[in-house]
């Protein structure tokens, strides 16, 4: 039989532990909000690099090269790279932010779940030893 101190941390472990379920799972749906607001992204980096043309009467043969606007990304295992124009870089920079943050908010909910996993795992555990305990026939040291 449980004392009263061990009933008292017992029940203040196990709020605790609900309380913290609860407070993960609030956080949880906040970012699913957030992940759910996008409405435009996509994947890869946008850079600016200087390319020579290869021309051996271009400027750019002696100089550092031509300014070339690009977004890079990763399909099926393949390195892709598109030219941007100059008007639509502010909006590539955008979407491919967008994506980052959206990526980033995925591994906070991949996270979070993971602790909640544990907790959930942790409060049924508790359950069960107190409802074993509600019994003389199921506490541990009387099982076979």
């Amino acid at each position: 039989m449980l004392d009263n101190l061990t009933v008292i941390i017992y029940h203040k472990v196990k709020m605790s532990s609900l309380n913290r379920i609860k407070e993960l799972e609030k956080q949880r749906s906040r970012i699913l909000g957030q992940i759910l607001a996008f409405r435009s992204m996509l994947p890869g980096a946008y850079k600016e690099v200087y390319c020579k043309c290869g021309k051996p009467n271009c400027w750019c043969y002696k100089e550092g090269g031509h300014l070339f606007r690009r977004i890079t990304w990763s399909e099926n295992g393949r390195s892709k790279t598109k030219a941007i124009p100059k008007d639509d870089i502010g909006w590539i920079k955008e979407l491919t932010d967008n994506y980052r943050e959206f990526q980033k908010k995925r591994r906070q909910i991949k996270e979070l779940e993971g602790i909640l996993k544990e907790l959930i795992g942790g409060h049924a555990k508790a359950v069960i030893k107190k409802s074993r305990q509600q019994r003389d026939y199921l506490r541990k040291n009387e099982m076979l």
